[in-house]
C-alpha cells in the first residue's frame, strides 16, 4: 500500500496537518479502536498515514519470498496502484494471488480459511527450515 495519495488532496492535506497540530498540543486523542471511517473499520491516524509508502522499501527485501494476496473486488483501493504495484516492483521469488469473490474485509472473514492456507503455504515452500507437505 501506498498512502501518500492522503496529501496529495488538498482538503486531506489540511485534515492532515490540523489534526496533527491538534494532537501534538493535545488537544485531541487517537481515534477509538474500531472506529468507523467511511468504509473503513479503523480511523486513520492521517499524520502517521501520509509517511506510509512499504512500495519504497520493497527492494529492502529481494532475497525474501514475497507472498501478495489481494481482494477480487477491492473497494477500498485500486489494486493496481498497491498489490499489482508492489509485486510489479519486487524482485526474487514472489507471488500474486487474488481471492475471487470477496471485498476488502472478505479477507478476514468469509475467506480467511483461504488466505491462511494460501499464506500456511507459502510459509512451508519457501520460508520453513524444512519442507512440509503443503496445507489440506
Amino acid at each position: 500500500m501506498d498512502a501518500r495519495w492522503a496529501i496529495q488532496n488538498p482538503d486531506l492535506r489540511k485534515l492532515t496537518f490540523d489534526q496533527a497540530s491538534k494532537r501534538t498540543r493535545g488537544e485531541i486523542g487517537y481515534p477509538k479502536p474500531f472506529a468507523k471511517f467511511g468504509g473503513m473499520t479503523g480511523q486513520p491516524v492521517w499524520e502517521k498515514l501520509m509517511r506510509y509508502a512499504p512500495i519504497e522499501d520493497i527492494h529492502r527485501c529481494d532475497d525474501c519470498a514475497k507472498l501478495f494476496i489481494m481482494a477480487e473486488h477491492e473497494e477500498l483501493f485500486d489494486n493496481k496502484d498497491h498489490a499489482i504495484a508492489a509485486h510489479n516492483r519486487a524482485k526474487g521469488t514472489k507471488k500474486l494471488v487474488t481471492v475471487k469473490g470477496i471485498k476488502h474485509y472478505g479477507i478476514y472473514t468469509e475467506k480467511r480459511k483461504e488466505a491462511q492456507r494460501l499464506a500456511i503455504d507459502w510459509f512451508r515452500t519457501h520460508l520453513a527450515a524444512e519442507p512440509h507437505e503443503k496445507s489440506k
